[in-house]
């Protein structure tokens, strides 16, 4: 039987990957993306240790003809990854905190998000800048880009807090206790937020 501190941990990590994945959803359809589905999925490794993962599925479904829509397009995905780490800070309140969410999106747990956003911001530079020798100057840039896109993202977890706090309310209230993946689709979402 799990103790209390175990059962604490448990829906706090449950509670962080709701936020994190209810972030990377709500953050896709603001940004005109086609949210497909919200999961977190829980794995009972033995007694007292549970796995949970999470997973936003989010679709393009955009014409990408022209160099500013590619723009576009990267920069608003950059902000869908930045958004669950954001979002996690939502914990404690119903509005972001920044200094929170920096050491968070900087913790492993938030790698495979933080690989992306790398990668995804020296796209954005290589295409608004060009080839770069000067170091100095080529890290002024993507610092630059990496700030623009994570203060966008901060207004967007402020202004949709509330849909974001609602859908992950709703997975966590879908736990049974047992192993198990608890998804949403972009239909049942919308019914949801819109109660």
């Amino acid at each position: 039987m799990l103790n209390d501190y175990l059962i604490q941990n448990f829906n706090k990590s449950l509670k962080l990957s709701s936020l994190h994945e209810a972030g990377h959803f709500v953050t896709a359809d603001q940004l005109s993306f086609n949210p497909e589905y919200c999961a977190i999925t829980i794995k009972k490794i033995d007694t007292t240790h549970f796995k949970i993962d999470g997973n936003s599925s989010i679709i393009l479904n955009t014409n990408i003809k022209t160099i500013e829509e590619l723009l576009n397009y990267l920069s608003a995905r950059i902000s869908i990854l930045y958004a669950g780490a954001i979002a996690e800070t939502l914990e404690d309140s119903n509005l972001p905190n920044e200094e929170k969410a920096v050491e968070i999106f900087e913790n492993n747990e938030c790698s495979n998000d933080r690989t992306k956003v790398s990668e995804l911001i020296r796209i954005v530079r290589n295409i608004k800048y060009g080839k770069c020798d000067n170091y100095k100057l080529l890290h002024h840039q993507l610092n630059s880009i990496a700030e623009t896109r994570w203060k966008r993202t901060i207004e967007l977890v402020t202004k949709y807090h509330h849909k974001i706090i609602k859908l992950s309310d709703y997975l966590m209230s879908k736990y049974t206790g047992t192993d198990e993946e608890i998804k949403i689709y972009y239909d049942e979402y919308i019914q949801l937020v819109s109660k």
